[in-house]
């Protein structure tokens, strides 16, 4: 048995976390492969200037998809990650407590001599480490993809984005209310 409910909750969780890090990197990979095709584009430049000007005001005079930074800005940053980083969290976060309960082993873990403050707060932990680490795994996959790639973005243009994500999938959590208040 492991020490704490913090690793224990780690340990549970890492299959599934190692499932999102590998799909998170593969991502990366793709979306670097695909780059040089789509700015490369010239029917996608025809197509984009035959839309209407409301449309092609919201997303700007210009071809965001050609550049570099507009591609990773519209392609994951735009929905695809925010969305992602939203789900884990939501998912993992309603797994916590209610996932214990679920399986009949919320009420071994309140017999322990354990409090109940203890038991959230290292579950509210385990799953900021997650965060931590799927945002550590999409810095990382692409910044290897656009080395990989030879784009011209470097690991600190992909971190604020990053960040805004894991910001994001932490802004989904509801801080435990204490029991006693």
């Amino acid at each position: 048995m492991l020490g704490s409910l913090f690793a224990k909750t780690l340990r549970d969780g890492r299959l599934s976390l190692a499932g999102w890090s590998l799909g998170l990197v593969l991502i990366s990979f793709y979306l670097a492969y695909v780059f040089p095709f789509i700015s490369n584009s010239p029917e996608l430049v025809r197509v984009l200037d035959s839309l209407p000007p409301v449309i092609r005001n919201l997303i700007g005079k210009a071809n965001p998809l050609q550049s570099a930074a507009g591609f990773f800005n519209v392609q994951p940053f735009s929905v695809f990650a925010p969305l992602l980083f939203l789900i884990f969290a939501v998912a993992r976060g309603s797994d916590t407590l209610a996932g214990e309960e679920e399986r009949g082993t919320l009420e071994l873990l309140l017999a322990a001599p354990l409090s109940r403050r203890r038991l959230v707060l290292e579950k509210f932990a385990a799953l900021a480490v997650e965060v931590v680490w799927l945002s550590l795994c999409l810095w990382g996959g692409l910044s290897l993809a656009a080395a990989w790639g030879r784009i011209d973005l470097g690991p600190a243009r992909f971190a604020a984005a990053v960040l805004g994500c894991a910001c994001l999938g932490s802004s989904s959590w509801r801080w435990p209310c204490w029991p006693g208040r």
